[in-house]
């Protein structure tokens, strides 16, 4: 009983024949459509460092 069964194989459909690697169709909350559906989180670390830059361009903009 030493010899255990190997793991499965990861699974070909996860292939989409549209050229994405290891992406299900729409299993993955990270293909989420931005502005469709974004319930997992209010504000992505993207969007909070954009509204930063353009916070500090503006107040940048408005001293001098």
């Amino acid at each position: 009983m030493s010899s255990q069964p190997s793991p499965p194989p990861p699974d070909p459909p996860n292939l989409s024949p549209k050229g994405k690697w290891g992406v299900a169709p729409s299993t993955s909350p990270q293909v989420a459509r931005p502005g469709r559906r974004s319930n997992h989180a209010p504000l992505p670390w993207w969007i909070l460092a954009a509204l930063v830059v353009v916070v500090v361009a503006l107040a940048i903009v408005l001293i001098f």
